[in-house]
């Protein structure tokens, strides 16, 4: 029996051709020889080897002729050096050393463990396909990759995922079309239309890079991030999981979901820990209600939303624009508890026919409609009566009530001073001119005209006949420009 299984061992182990490394047995418990159709079937424990990986089986055919072998059953090869595979059932290739391994396939190396109804193993050049689905697990992380198509590089660590790819995070979950993905780094390369869900965010690009180990990326091509507030879009963007953080560049633009308001600039940041960002550059916010879309144009945006409200804080040369209301300053607060807008330095607003003018103004906005409004400091009124003539209130502070847009009373204290003029009624011609100063008044108005001045303490002035050479103006006159909405905005 030991003659005859030494001769099988020297049949087979025949160089196939010169330059090809032969098929080695190291061990088979029982054999048959098939000399003149070149095989032998090997079985009960069978060992065999080439080029140093060692193949192990429960039967096999080895094929003289092409240099090949066919094995079943408790399939294992062990390459000595990276990995380990199992499954079903073996084809081997000796000339090429490919391998196609079938059924139950597990592919084991130091970082992962790979699962796939069929897998084909390239031994020469270490990488591993498959093409009909897999489930990657990272013994390190506890990331799992799946995807119906990819290859595994064994030397560098290195997957390429192809065709429904899902990677799934303890903290997030990312789909993409094609991903590259080493084991090692744990980084991920993005090509193709790409999806990352968090457990605050959701994230879409179609071109990057998201390093697991890190919880960062960095994303481009129509990238947006959706939180359950706002929605972040860009050309590029930077995103750190760990803070929450995100870094926006190009085309910014940002949405809130339920304030129905969005701005745009160049660059952006958004913090979704604390539900703030910022936006600068070219920057306008645009909110659109039902009877009014108010725009505002500054250097920076910042937003914070808290439970149920949010804040707006705007910066320098804030320019605001409504259907009916104008407005420029240095900077600006909005707070929607209140619906309070307050403008800071040097603060202009354009209502109706009226400017109006302060160190500091607020009001209340709501759905493009201003229901109140303070002057402080400097208060100044300039309502246009005709194209030399101007009514003018003035004090140290002054409210301001209205009615769709249009003032109906104003309640002026400190320093009360005013200027209107009367008019013909059947005509329209102005004929005479009121100019009073009292501590503290209060203005009636209709049509856009002052109706009726009631003084609430001792006033001092006088009404006469307008005289044409006269022009009636009080300290601190000043007509400003009104602006104008960016071309091509």
């Amino acid at each position: 029996m030991m003659k005859i299984f030494g001769t099988i061992l020297f049949l087979v182990n025949i160089s196939i051709c010169a330059q090809t490394q032969k098929i080695n047995i190291l061990k088979a418990g029982n054999n048959e020889v098939y000399p003149q159709k070149k095989l032998v079937i090997l079985w009960d424990n069978v060992i065999l080897e080439h080029n140093g990986n060692v193949m192990y089986c429960d039967s096999a055919v080895v094929y003289k002729s092409d240099n090949s072998f066919l094995a079943f059953k408790k399939i294992l090869i062990d390459d000595k050096e990276s990995i380990k595979l199992s499954g079903d059932s073996l084809k081997y290739y000796g000339d090429s050393q490919k391998a196609n391994i079938r059924g139950n396939v597990t592919l084991y190396s130091k970082e992962i463990d790979l699962k796939a109804p069929s897998l084909d193993y390239d031994l020469k050049n270490k990488i591993a396909f498959y093409n009909q689905t897999a489930d990657i697990k990272n013994k390190n992380t506890g990331n799992r990759i799946k995807s119906i198509k990819g290859n595994f590089n064994t030397i560098n660590n290195t997957f390429f995922f192809k065709d429904s790819v899902e990677l799934i995070n303890i903290d997030y979950t990312l789909k993409s079309d094609t991903l590259v993905y080493n084991t090692v780094s744990e980084i991920s390369e993005i090509n193709g239309k790409t999806r990352i869900i968090t457990k605050a965010s959701e994230i879409n690009c179609h071109k990057g890079w998201f390093d697991s180990k890190k919880n960062i990326s960095s994303l481009i091509d129509s990238v947006f991030i959706k939180s359950k507030t706002h929605t972040l879009s860009a050309d590029s963007l930077f995103y750190d999981e760990n803070t929450g953080q995100a870094e926006a560049y190009g085309n910014v633009v940002l949405i809130d979901d339920t304030s129905h308001w969005e701005i745009i600039g160049n660059q952006g940041f958004y913090d979704e820990k604390i539900d703030s960002a910022s936006i600068y550059g070219n920057s306008t916010l645009t909110q659109i209600e039902k009877e009014d879309t108010l725009k505002i144009v500054a250097e920076k945006f910042i937003t914070k939303r808290e439970e149920n409200y949010y804040e707006l804080f705007c910066f320098n040369k804030v320019n605001l624009f409504g259907n009916q209301i104008k407005g420029k300053c240095d900077s600006l607060y909005y707070n929607e508890i209140d619906s309070l807008m307050h403008l800071f330095k040097e603060p202009i607003l354009w209502i109706d026919e009226s400017q109006i003018t302060g160190n500091l103004i607020n009001f209340k906005i709501k759905n493009g409609k201003v229901f109140n409004m303070e002057i402080m400091d400097n208060s100044f009124i300039i309502t246009q009566k005709d194209s030399i003539h101007f009514d003018q209130i003035k004090g140290d502070y002054v409210k301001g009530f209205f009615i769709k847009n249009h003032i109906k009373t104003m309640n002026i204290i400190g320093n009360g001073k005013v200027i209107y003029f009367s008019e013909n009624e059947k005509n329209k011609n102005i004929t005479d001119v009121n100019n009073v100063e009292c501590e503290k008044m209060k203005i009636k108005f209709t049509e856009k005209n002052i109706k009726e001045v009631i003084f609430q303490s001792e006033t001092s002035g006088n009404s006469a006949a307008i005289l044409a050479e006269k022009k009636y103006k009080l300290e601190g006159f000043k007509i400003h420009e009104k602006i104008s909405f960016p071309k091509g905005e």
